[in-house]
């Protein structure tokens, strides 16, 4: 018998097509902790060949673990550029993630502990940087409008490429024209990032064709994160830079930890058309902001589709004219027919401004949240979707339940699939049981198929939620049967300290964590496991 001879597979990673050694790779790049693909570098000329621009994919310049926040290293910036310009320029394109700390404006401040003579820049590197500024900031200019300062900020931008990290951060980004993803530390000193920024700003506005040349720094951007340093007065900010890049062709991720946003934010927002961001998601943790300032930063964008805030407050920050409940449906109505998942803790039991007294129904949400057509999930506060406090406030004339108050079944939008309601009191009971009844009927709500009620622990009768639940559920299994109906009804009772790290994301001082648990700069693993579990009535 004729025997057939069939071509083995592959049985080691070199006789692997290239396209595959390098998938295989990119797995031992890393955004936090010590990278491995630098080991691979060492193997053989074939796996350095294909590993040296993932080498480069990744640049973090932070403090270094366990050390949480600080500024970055202009040691380290310096010798990223001369790596990227003058080494190896073809390594530049493969750029895609930037992670920096805190950048200083000179060796006084913030010093970054960095030796003298690791910080000098040749005179050869030095023409090199000059020319690439120079040529790039006339060329970028002539796309745009000119730039409203007027000043010639270039010069300087050159002159303090040894003293300034911020100068350093604006070169790396004008040198990668492939960058997907920046995550920073605030802007303290960001005097040539902002302005590198407006000039960018006024090239995509000036662009009406819809066309954005790849060599245009930051025009294939698509995810920015920001967070504000701890050491700053509890961190409290506006970023320039977040209404500058929102304009970026293809950004659609924006993430804050600590903005505090008034007029300023309405002034730097209005530099372009209203509804011409390409953002679809924006995350606001532990932020604290205007009305006006809110509407004005969602209005910039073309089709928000995930929206979530977590409001911060505090006595000595708070803004006069906080956003409540009712201002952020009025700055997500736009996004009514794209909006898919609305997540907002204004933390509505600790709300005592005399702004709020004099109009409360800014309190709750109201009737007009019906018109959200495309929400698929709501988590909103008890008092955000019913006007009803679960106990008592810090203000003594603050009424535990507004009369004029819709009920909960007139406020949900109809496509609803998912609801989470937090800081609940035994008050919803009678408004829970309305809306499972309406569902069983089997004519409202017909995507509606997992609701979920979080109870402050130490606040509630746990015994008395518990019977009032099962007494509920024995009077519409039956229904929910007939009608082929799955419904998954959840009452978890949320502990104290589950209530502020919602609230604040933030560790205990001397907690040997990274201080914020929502840091995608410092904590990214303690991120991941808190997402899962906040909200969660398990």
């Amino acid at each position: 018998m004729e025997q057939v001879q069939t071509k083995s597979a592959p049985t080691t990673l070199l006789a692997l097509p290239l396209e595959i050694q390098s998938q295989i790779c990119s797995y031992l790049t890393a955004s936090y902790g010590k990278p491995n693909i630098q080991a691979v570098l060492r193997t053989c000329k074939q796996l350095y060949e294909v590993a040296l621009p993932l080498s480069v994919s990744v640049f973090r310049n932070t403090a270094p673990y366990p050390k949480d926040q600080g500024v970055c290293s202009r040691a380290r910036n310096l010798q990223f550029l001369h790596y990227i310009l003058v080494s190896k320029p073809w390594l530049a394109k493969h750029v895609n993630t930037l992670i920096t700390g805190r950048f200083t404006s000179d060796g006084s401040v913030d010093d970054d502990g960095d030796n003298e003579d690791q910080r000098t820049i040749s005179d050869n590197d030095l023409a090199i940087y000059r020319h690439l500024i120079e040529f790039s900031v006339g060329e970028f200019s002539a796309l745009g409008p000119p730039l409203e300062q007027g000043v010639p900020w270039s010069a300087g931008w050159v002159r303090d490429l040894t003293s300034s990290s911020d100068a350093q951060f604006a070169l790396i980004l004008l040198t990668c024209p492939n960058i997907r993803t920046i995550l920073m530390e605030i802007c303290l000193y960001g005097i040539y990032t902002t302005h590198l920024l407006i000039l960018l700003r006024q090239c995509w506005n000036g662009l009406t064709d819809g066309t954005f040349p790849n060599t245009i720094p930051l025009s294939n951007l698509q995810d920015f994160f920001q967070e504000a340093a701890k050491s700053s007065s509890n961190a409290k900010f506006f970023s320039p830079e977040a209404s500058m890049v929102f304009w970026s062709p293809r950004l659609k991720v924006y993430e804050c930890i600590g903005m505090e946003a008034s007029e300023e934010a309405i002034k730097h927002f209005s530099f372009a058309p209203r509804r011409s961001s390409s953002v679809e998601e924006i995350t606001l943790y532990q932020s604290i902001f205007e009305a006006g300032a809110l509407f004005s930063m969602l209005g910039a964008c073309k089709a928000l589709k995930r929206f979530e805030v977590t409001c911060y407050r505090n006595t000595a920050t708070d803004l006069l004219d906080a956003a409540a409940a009712r201002d952020v449906l009025d700055a997500v109505l736009p996004h009514a027919n794209t909006l898919e998942h609305l997540s907002v803790n204004l933390r509505e039991v600790w709300r005592n401004d005399s702004v709020l007294k004099a109009t409360p129904e800014r309190l709750y949400m109201g009737t007009r949240l019906r018109e959200m057509y495309a929400l698929k999930t709501l988590t909103a506060g008890m008092q955000a979707l019913t006007g009803m406090l679960a106990y008592s406030s810090t203000c003594d004339d603050m009424p535990l339940r507004f009369e004029e108050a819709p009920r909960l079944i007139d406020c949900l939008p109809e496509n609803l699939e998912s609801l989470t309601i937090h800081a609940c009191g035994p008050q919803i009971s009678d408004q829970l049981e309305e809306l499972v009844e309406i569902i069983a009927q089997g004519d409202r709500f017909k995507k509606l198929n997992y609701v979920v009620l979080l109870y402050h622990a130490w606040k509630v009768d746990t015994k008395g939620i518990s019977a009032h639940f099962n007494e509920m559920w024995e009077s519409v299994r039956d229904k929910l049967a007939e009608k082929n109906r799955f419904l998954l009804v959840h009452a978890g009772l949320q502990c104290e300290q589950a209530f502020l790290h919602d609230v604040n994301s933030v560790w205990a001082d001397n907690s040997d964590r990274p201080g914020d648990m929502m840091s995608r700069i410092y904590a990214p693993n303690f991120r991941r496991v808190f997402l899962q579990r906040r909200m969660n009535p398990e």
